[in-house]
């Protein structure tokens, strides 16, 4: 949920990745979505996000 929040306030849509997996797994994944983004957004929310998941790695 902390990642939930992090990135809702950015505006990244992020859903968790067990919601697409039938057999259960997905628990420590993502699915982002960037069908009607541009590539300087997607470049500029992957490195948001890329930032938040680092300093979260480092704890």
């Amino acid at each position: 949920m902390e990642m939930f929040n992090f990135v809702f306030q950015k505006n990244i849509a992020r859903v968790p990745g067990k919601f697409f997996c039938t057999d259960g797994s997905g628990k420590n994944s993502i699915r982002l979505n960037f069908s009607a983004v541009s590539e300087e957004k997607i470049t500029r929310y992957i490195s948001i996000l890329g930032d938040w998941i680092n300093r979260h790695l480092e704890k």
